[in-house]
């Protein structure tokens, strides 16, 4: 039977570990709380540049950006996002499962992958998979900057005509509970049409300067970079 000074001692420890426990929660939700607000943040961004791409296309009728051209062939660049620790649940093995699936399914030849995080580049490196760039040690608060070299070189291959496709594999939140692994065609991209109809038009009408050829130009490569979403 345990002395009584031991049974004093766990209890202590049990309480000390409650504590940190508790601390714990507190720092998570409040990192939670600033990712959603992020995400958030960037809807009004995402839906006026889908706007604009939008009006943009449908007066740019002749032209065609090389980023909108579909081509033939089973190459393609996979960015892969992961996180650099583990105590996240699936996210990360779901995430690679349903990136390494689906360029098995759709694109045997070719395959090449850029990482952002450190879990999914070691975890294809160990598969003996082709990683052309990574990005791993991005802070609490990430930036573009941190990430965009990373994207800008899967976007040179596709340029240069190294592969055919671009495609992104990410973790979308359902809930604190649930996240979901998304597999995103960001090359070759499709601008959705707008819904005809009343209410249906773009808010401002829009004088491109020098043209609406040159502003595709801009935007397009832009929002292949940064691939926000409303439903994001």
């Amino acid at each position: 039977m345990p002395a009584f000074r031991d049974i004093v001692r766990r209890i202590d420890s049990i309480r000390n570990t409650q504590k940190i426990t508790k601390a714990m929660q507190v720092v998570a939700a409040t990192r939670l709380r600033r990712a959603q607000a992020a995400v958030q943040a960037t809807r009004p961004y995402s839906e006026k540049m889908l706007e604009v791409l939008q009006t943009t296309a449908e007066r740019a009728t002749e032209y065609k950006h090389p980023f909108l051209v579909r081509r033939e062939g089973k190459r393609a660049v996979m960015i892969l996002v992961t996180t650099d620790k583990g105590l996240c649940g699936a996210i990360n093995v779901n995430n690679i499962r349903a990136a390494t699936r689906y360029m098995n399914e759709h694109h045997a030849e070719g395959q090449q992958y850029v990482t952002i995080g450190r879990k999914g580049r070691d975890s294809l490196l160990r598969f003996r998979r082709q990683v052309i760039a990574e990005v791993s040690g991005v802070s609490d608060r990430p930036t573009v900057v941190e990430i965009l070299p990373a994207i800008t070189v899967a976007l040179e291959e596709f340029t240069k005509g190294n592969t055919d496709a671009v495609i992104l594999c990410y973790s979308k939140w359902i809930s604190t509970m649930k996240q979901e692994p998304v597999v995103q065609v960001l090359i070759p991209a499709e601008i959705p049409q707008r819904e005809r109809g009343a209410g249906t038009g773009p808010s401002a009408d829009y004088i491109y300067e020098p043209d609406p050829e040159s502003v595709l130009d801009g935007l397009l490569p832009r929002r292949c970079a940064r691939p926000a979403s409303p439903q994001s």
